[in-house]
């Protein structure tokens, strides 16, 4: 019988054993080796298909994903260029708008005086004598949209 003197984390130890179950220990010992090797290259091929699948998903997405950037990139320019267009159209209508409301303010304004005027005129030809044999077209136009208000129910 002989034996094998080894050290291991600073204890010296010694194995006696025969040739032949040294020989079994070492066989049994490569075995196992070969066997967790064995293994070791199926984990690590699984490993590899896995990695590579998912390689192809995150280019896949990511692919998705800059496209639906650009879409949306492209959608956001579009809504600034007719935003600006709308706030133009919104400036230039409120610009007429402007001018109209002062154009008919104005107009009020001249047909106050003209009513005035009228009135007084009026009031010169009764004194004279003269009956006035127009009737007054301001009185009339605003019976008149009073009761179209109160035909229509407003």
């Amino acid at each position: 019988m002989e034996g094998i003197d080894f050290a291991f984390d600073g204890t010296f130890y010694c194995i006696s054993v025969s040739s032949r179950r040294l020989l079994n220990l070492l066989r049994s010992t490569y075995e196992s080796a070969v066997w967790q090797n064995r293994e070791l290259r199926k984990v690590q091929t699984e490993a590899h298909t896995l990695n590579k699948h998912l390689e192809e998903k995150v280019t896949e997405k990511t692919a998705s994903l800059q496209t639906e950037i650009a879409v949306r990139k492209r959608a956001e320019e579009e809504l600034k260029k007719h935003g600006k267009r709308l706030e133009e159209a919104v400036r230039e209508r409120t610009t007429e708008l402007r001018k109209t409301v002062d154009l008919m303010a104005g107009r009020e304004v001249r047909m106050a005086e003209l009513k005035e005027v009228i009135g007084v005129l009026r009031i010169q030809l009764e004194e004279a004598g003269l009956n006035p044999v127009a009737n007054d077209p301001l009185k009339k136009s605003v019976g008149q949209t009073a009761q179209v208000e109160e035909h229509v129910g407003l």
